[in-house]
């Protein structure tokens, strides 16, 4: 009892900075689903929907290693503020927009947009302050709390959303999204947020690219890191298919509770997950080895989902993938917290973060093209792909979407075999060295 009530003192300011994060998480996933909802019903083109995903990643992609220097050279704590503030307008302006006038798909995609591009600033300077805020022995469990959280939304969100959404409608989300929003400003503003010690380094202050240079210099010499980063952009590659699939088919057979219940499934899975991350750490030791192995079971997970697409099998699979997710990212996470300097922790992970989701955008570019004008028709009675994989898979509606999941999460599968077959990435834990 005395060695938690320790640690709980020693984690205080993060315990505050967590709760506004979990209330800010539920508000943006109950947003989320209700827009994902909206825009299939609205227009019921898997390529709508995957443009709102697109335009949800994209910016983050794209300004991470300028938030990443941001993150560096700005405190950190203003960061946050300032992401929260415009996080707060954007929700209140589509609110305003719904109470209105009519919303329309651009609409939403201009609020993602902006949020995910606040989304890129905020994750750097956030992620980067934990490594502060907690004891180098804690951060497993913090980051575990963190997981926990997203578990919570996960598996409320969904639910209630399908619920809220029927029966008092998109702009009560919006409204209670704002909410969440405000609270998670509070908690950082109340919440002493500790700036690294920068470290002499040679850095040219009025240059960009200077402070950018330098985090790739540092990941090259720590090449186990940079294999680390392409293995998640391919496994983030499968799993950002296999999601933006997921919505457009069971509500090709089902109802957005049908969806819901799913989703909160998977976010079941997820809370076990985090609850045992948050209880255990996580390895001292052999961290990358256990990563790639739950990335083994994901491409699995995805590849039986494509071949036995039914709600029941979905259902199962969804519980599975989410219940490994917080091992993967914790155990991720604490090991770019320990291995890279907290002064460079601003760049490297917006770096990190732009290597590893680029191929998100890409994925769900690829999804609704692919689905709505190759796999979908290619897998119907008399379609050039139903003799060749018809007996395999089945024909008719939805089995196309199938098709395409099986052979993403094959590619997850290999790719992790031959990741657990490379010696630089899978004893990363033992061949880079801690940071001070």
């Amino acid at each position: 009892m005395k060695n938690l009530t320790n640690t709980m003192r020693q984690m205080s300011s993060f315990l505050v900075l967590w709760f506004g994060e979990i209330v800010s998480a539920v508000g943006s996933g109950l947003t989320s689903f209700a827009l994902g909802v909206w825009v299939y019903q609205e227009t019921g083109s898997v390529t709508q929907f995957s443009i709102i995903q697109f335009a949800a990643v994209t910016p983050a992609v794209v300004f991470s290693p300028i938030a990443g220097v941001v993150a560096d050279r700005w405190k950190r704590k203003n960061v946050l503020i300032l992401c929260h503030l415009i996080q707060v307008a954007a929700t209140l302006g589509a609110l305003a927009v719904y109470l209105t006038t009519t919303l329309q798909v651009w609409h939403i995609i201009i609020v993602v947009t902006i949020n995910s591009l606040v989304t890129s600033f905020q994750w750097p300077a956030f992620s980067s302050s934990v490594t502060l805020l907690v004891p180098k022995n804690q951060l497993g469990r913090a980051n575990g709390m963190l997981q926990l959280g997203f578990a919570l939304s996960t598996i409320s969100a969904p639910a209630v959303a399908g619920f809220l959404v029927m029966t008092l409608g998109l702009g009560f989300i919006l409204a209670l999204d704002l909410g969440t929003f405000l609270c998670a400003l509070v908690t950082v503003v109340i919440t002493k947020i500790p700036d690294p010690v920068q470290q002499i380094r040679t850095i040219a202050e009025g240059k960009l690219l200077a402070p950018l240079r330098e985090a790739l210099l540092y990941l090259k010499e720590r090449s186990g890191l940079l294999y680390l980063l392409w293995y998640f952009a391919v496994l983030n590659f499968s799993i950002s298919v296999a999601v933006a699939l997921l919505t457009p088919f069971v509500l090709n057979q089902a109802s957005s509770a049908v969806l819901g219940t799913i989703m909160s499934i998977g976010g079941v899975g997820m809370l076990v997950g985090s609850v045992l991350m948050s209880i255990w750490g996580g390895p001292v030791r052999k961290r990358v080895p256990l990563m790639i192995t739950c990335g083994l079971v994901v491409g699995g997970v995805i590849a039986l989902a494509g071949l036995r697409t039914t709600i029941l099998v979905l259902g199962s699979a969804a519980f599975c993938l989410m219940f490994v997710t917080p091992v993967i990212n914790t155990t991720s996470q604490v090991i770019w917290q320990t291995k890279v300097a907290p002064d460079l922790q601003g760049r490297i992970f917006a770096l990190r973060n732009a290597v590893a989701t680029a191929a998100m955008p890409i994925a769900y570019v690829i999804t609704g093209v692919f689905v709505d004008d190759f796999f979908e028709p290619a897998m119907r009675e008399g379609g050039s792909m139903a003799r060749t994989l018809g007996w395999m898979f089945g024909v008719g509606e939805g089995r196309g979407m199938g098709v395409l999941a099986f052979f993403v999460g094959l590619l997850a599968v290999v790719v992790s075999v031959l990741a657990l077959c490379y010696p630089r990435l899978r004893d990363l834990d033992s061949t880079v060295k801690d940071a001070d």
